[in-house]
């Protein structure tokens, strides 16, 4: 007879290995060693623990024909096996003749079924039960047998021995410390935790506690029962409400076989609370455009910059007075920190008067949100006269004189004080409702002056 053992797939397997082949002699007891071990007497039968195979052939021994019992299962596995989970195997007599099988176990793991100590028969093509081992304490079983045939002839020896992993639980924790960094006083920043079943045993969480000023944790109620591999997530959170550092301390208590009552280290820092404000400064209070001949125009700018710490809505602008515009942005408009845009304002006077008017600048910004922005300006009348050079002259011409007379007189006033050599002029020493009359002369090289020319009249509105 043979018997042999397979090997067990790549893990924590449990079962017996087997060697042997025939033997001379008798051999009807051994030791078992480990904890717990002691002597057993196996006659007539083999059995089979976890992850193994067993097979038995024939060999002569002596000339009395021998009989052959058949395991059942051919293998059997205690993988992950729960505490007191007993595995049956059963032993078939196939032979003609009848097979006795006495054997004594005691301590942990190996036994047989009902009694410390039997003394079964097994007839002709009948089957017999018996119970190869209980998986105890997660602890490592082994222990050597000898099997012999109904005459007591020694046929294979072997060893059988079971391992098994702890089925105690084991509560892994994500992280040993969580560090929030600097936190804004008012506003909070959160953390996960991960809670995860590493043993083959289920593991309770009963609480999770947590200790310090700022911190809170949030996740499911407790108790909660996580199986093999089974995790689940805590949310801790650090909202300080003043500045300064802070600490404290997530507690998570279980039934985990180590560290049953784990701790994870809070720490952050609060800072002050940064206050956003929206600025908005306007370059001017007031623009002055001085004196602007009527139907011309004159141009100054006004800047609008971001001063504050948040971006400034500009809503609106807006202009009043009669020869007052602006241009240079549409609104509304945006600008943020430190931004600026310019806005040309524009004055064009019609009426020959002084004029005012103002500019008004809508904003949320958090100081002066309506600001305005003084306009002032005198418009000038003006009479430009024009003339045509003669084509020919006897004597070459230097340039012109322009005489003016008011309201009727017929005393004119010269009034440039530097010969004209255009052929224009722009006379802006004029009041409104008033007559003005004007002619010129030309003057030669030598200074000599022509004879007045026509004169034209102008009354100014």
């Amino acid at each position: 007879m043979s018997i042999q053992c397979v090997p067990p797939p790549m893990g924590h397997q449990r079962g017996f290995g087997l060697s042997a082949s025939g033997v001379s002699g008798r051999a009807s007891q051994v030791t078992r060693s480990g904890r717990g071990y002691s002597v057993f007497t196996l006659l007539g039968f083999c059995f089979l623990m976890a992850g193994c195979g067993a097979s038995m052939q024939s060999v002569s021994t002596s000339s009395t024909p021998i009989t052959m019992l058949q395991a059942s299962p051919g293998s059997a596995s205690f993988e992950d096996a729960s505490i007191e989970q007993s595995n049956k195997a059963s032993f078939f007599n196939p032979s003609p003749q009848p097979a006795n099988a006495q054997q004594s176990v005691a301590g942990l793991g190996f036994f047989p079924e009902g009694n410390n100590s039997l003394h079964a028969g097994i007839a002709p093509g009948t089957t017999y039960s018996m119970a190869g081992f209980k998986a105890m304490d997660g602890s490592t079983d082994s222990g050597e047998f000898a099997a012999a045939d109904s005459e007591a002839q020694h046929v294979a020896q072997g060893d059988a021995r079971d391992s098994r992993e702890s089925t105690d639980p084991s509560l892994r924790i994500s992280a040993s410390s969580l560090n929030f960094g600097n936190v804004t006083s008012g506003s909070s920043v959160t953390q996960s935790v991960q809670l995860s079943s590493e043993g083959s045993g289920t593991v309770m969480v009963t609480s999770a506690t947590i200790t310090g000023t700022g911190f809170s944790v949030s996740g499911p109620a407790f108790p909660v029962t996580l199986s093999r591999h089974q995790a689940m997530t805590l949310k801790v959170m650090f909202a300080p409400a003043k500045t300064g550092a802070a600490t404290g301390t997530l507690t998570i208590t279980s039934n985990s076989s180590s560290n049953s009552t784990a701790t994870v280290a809070l720490s952050g820092t609060a800072e002050a609370t940064t206050t956003t404000t929206p600025t908005l400064t306007v370059s001017t209070s007031s623009l002055s455009f001085g004196t602007v001949d009527d139907d011309s125009l004159a141009t100054l700018p006004v800047t609008l910059t971001s001063a504050g710490t948040a971006a400034v809505n500009v809503s609106s602008a807006t202009v009043s007075g009669t020869d007052f515009s602006f241009s240079g942005a549409t609104f509304p408009l945006t600008l943020n920190p430190q931004q600026a845009v310019s806005l040309e304002v524009t004055f064009a006077p019609t009426q020959g008067v002084a004029e005012t008017g103002t500019l008004t600048i809508g904003s949320n910004s958090s100081t002066n949100p309506t600001a305005t922005v003084g306009l002032s300006g005198t418009g000038q009348h003006w009479v430009a006269i024009s003339w045509t050079a003669p084509s020919s002259s006897p004597v070459p011409i230097t340039g012109y004189d322009v005489y003016r007379s008011t309201a009727g007189s017929s005393t004119y006033t010269l009034l440039n004080t530097a010969i004209i050599t255009g052929t224009s002029y722009s006379d802006t020493a004029i009041q409104s409702g008033v007559e003005y009359s004007y002619y010129l002369e030309s003057v030669a090289s030598s200074g000599a002056q022509s004879a007045p020319s026509q004169s034209v009249s102008v009354t100014i509105p």
